[in-house]
Order: C-alpha cells, then sequence, then structure tokens
C-alpha cells in the first residue's frame, strides 16, 4: 500500500499565458555555458525549453528531450488510438492485472495518492466524463443525466487496481484512464532530470504554460516568470510575477474551454464525484515542489473549491496557490483567495 507522503520524491491543465519576454534569465557567458532554447509541438501544446549549456552536443541533447516527450505522449495521451492508455481501455475488464511501461504504471501511482489526499477530486478515471463533456462542448449542448449517470459508473479511482511489477487492472467495463490533469506536467518534470543527467542544472521547460525550473540562471537566485491573471475586474487582467528555482507552477481555469448554456459557464474541468463541470472557479495557479504536483491539484482545487481546496494546498509542503472565483452575477467582480504562505516570491500586489 503507497502512501500519498511516500509519493512525494516522485511528485517532489491548464492555462497559463506568457507574456513577451515573461521567461528572464541572464543572457551572457557566464558560469556553466550560454544559454540555449528551443521548442517543439507535443501532447497538443508547445513544448519551449530554455538551459544552460556549452553549444557543444546541443542537437544531440534536444533530440533526446523530443524522443522523451513523445515517448510519454505514446504511453498517456488519451487522443492517440494507438497509446498504451488507449489499448489499456479497449481491453477493459481485465481478469488479471496487466503489464504496463513505465510512464503508465508510475503516473497511476502518483495519481491514485493525489486521489486519496484529494478525496476523489483528482480522479485519472475520468475518462468517459471527460469525453462526453469534450463533445458537449464541440456540439455546443449539455450532456443528458442518463448519460452522465452511465459515466460515472465508470469512474471511480478505487476501480483502479495498482499491482507490483507494474501491473494495473480496470475492473469495469468501458473504464477509461485521463492523464490530461497531470501528464504534461509529469512530462516537463521528465525533460528536467533528463537535463540533469546530462549535467545541466540550470533550465526552464514550459509546457503549454505547465512550468518546471532547476536551478536559477548563471548570476541570479531565481527565474522570473511574469503571468497574466484576472486582477478582480471584469474582463481586466493583471501581471503577476513570481520567482522560481527548482519549483514549478500550473493554471487550472475556464478561460479558454468551457460551455456557455443560458448564460451559465460550464468549464471543461471535469468533477469526478458529481460528473458535473465545475462552473464557478475561474483560475487557479498552483506553486509547488514539482511540476506534476502542480499540475495536480491545480486541476484539484479548481474542483474541490474554496475552503476546501485551500486546505489541500496547505496540507502539502512547499506548495501555495491563488485562486480567482466568479460570482453569481455576470458583471460581478472576481473574488481572490490565497493559501498560507502566497507571498513575496509569488507577489501580485
Amino acid at each position: 500500500m503507497h502512501t500519498f507522503f511516500g509519493y512525494l520524491g516522485i511528485l517532489c491543465s491548464t492555462w497559463l499565458f506568457l507574456l513577451p519576454g515573461a521567461l528572464t534569465g541572464n543572457e551572457k557567458n557566464r558560469g556553466p555555458g550560454t544559454r540555449q532554447e528551443f521548442s517543439f509541438p507535443a501532447m497538443g501544446v508547445e513544448f519551449r525549453v530554455i538551459y544552460y549549456a556549452a553549444p557543444q552536443g546541443v542537437d544531440r541533447i534536444e533530440e533526446q528531450i523530443r524522443q522523451r516527450v513523445n515517448q510519454i505522449e505514446q504511453a498517456l495521451s488519451d487522443y492517440r488510438a494507438s497509446s498504451e492508455v488507449s489499448l489499456l481501455g479497449q481491453s477493459a475488464p481485465h481478469a488479471t492485472p496487466q503489464k504496463t511501461g513505465p510512464d503508465l504504471w508510475k503516473l497511476s501511482c502518483t495519481s491514485r495518492a493525489i486521489s486519496r489526499h484529494t478525496d476523489g477530486a483528482f480522479d485519472i478515471t475520468v475518462g468517459n466524463l471527460s469525453h462526453l463533456w469534450r463533445m458537449a462542448r464541440k456540439r455546443n449542448r449539455l450532456p443528458t443525466p442518463e448519460k452522465i449517470a452511465s459515466a460515472r459508473e465508470r469512474t471511480g479511482y478505487r476501480q483502479l487496481e495498482i499491482h507490483s511489477n507494474q501491473r494495473l487492472r480496470l475492473t469495469e467495463p468501458g473504464m477509461r484512464l485521463d492523464f490530461g490533469g497531470i501528464a504534461k506536467g509529469y512530462a516537463a518534470d521528465e525533460v528536467i532530470g533528463l537535463l540533469q543527467q546530462q549535467g545541466i542544472r540550470s533550465a526552464l521547460v514550459d509546457a503549454g504554460g505547465d512550468i518546471c525550473v532547476s536551478d536559477a540562471p548563471p548570476g541570479r537566485t531565481d527565474w522570473t516568470i511574469r503571468l497574466l491573471q484576472p486582477d478582480g475586474k471584469p474582463g481586466a487582467k493583471a501581471v503577476v510575477e513570481l520567482k522560481l528555482a527548482n519549483a514549478a507552477v500550473a493554471t487550472s481555469g475556464d478561460l479558454n474551454q468551457f460551455l456557455v448554456i443560458d448564460g451559465k459557464r460550464y468549464s471543461h474541468i471535469i468533477d469526478p464525484r458529481t460528473g458535473q463541470a465545475t462552473t464557478r472557479i475561474s483560475m487557479v495557479t498552483v506553486k509547488a515542489p514539482t511540476a506534476t504536483l502542480a499540475d495536480a491539484y491545480a486541476s484539484a482545487v479548481s474542483v474541490a473549491g474554496v475552503p476546501d481546496g485551500l486546505a489541500l494546498v496547505n496540507d502539502l509542503c512547499r506548495t501555495e496557490c491563488l485562486v480567482w472565483v466568479r460570482g453569481s452575477e455576470r458583471d460581478a467582480p472576481l473574488q481572490r483567495f490565497t493559501s498560507r504562505g502566497w507571498g513575496p516570491s509569488g507577489s501580485d500586489e
């Protein structure tokens, strides 16, 4: 049996708008090398990697990064019919535990630990519900109560059995796993780990808004990241400046993906416990030791709401969050809430 805090070593979607020049570092030829930067599409987003290293061997390192992210996508993407997680769902229910690759198994273990800690507010077995609401946004109409009830029957982290030797078992027919709330953060962490294996200590990975950094750039104490966020007034935005080193940040919200029916805004974030899309929280930004943790808890807080979501974050080490909540009236200003410790390194004052 694995506990949540037993996975902090592994742990310790997202909307996060980067302003032009938002990722700042020292540009001079100092310390461990010069600034290198490249981007590539993967997992439905643009990955951006900044690191400090000598120019020699850069092409090899960048190709290794692309291959590693593609490997993760092939294991975890529910958009690929041939992915490992898709094939696992197609074969459910399983009479016996099924052998899986290391990424699928490890992230399933981590996800179950988070599910337990959040009382199911985060749950990778939400696949049928997320597919149902994905179709609802395309068709611009709400899913029927009958379809939601049917999808809920195949949802619940306790229906996912995790066994030793990288084996998983889905106990219900038609079960689907959805790693959309954690996979990009995990990929960002893995890229940082790959760079560290190459002796590169100063790096930043932006996985479509899930950002993970290692040591600060040469001559600096941190990475400065500027985010565009609400400032409480309808339609207005403000800059939030974060100072990070060996940490991560992720934001979840309904500013990009949502459905509006009869004036009510339904987010793309689904509550696995009820089958309903969230409607009140506009945006959650989480700072955490890893992007895996930040990514997952940005979604979990969006589902749990205030104050339960803040209590979850306050229960974690080196983890903080900023929450914006939409009022019940259409033109009401957003309300701002923060966890304990949100302060100078994440100031937006």
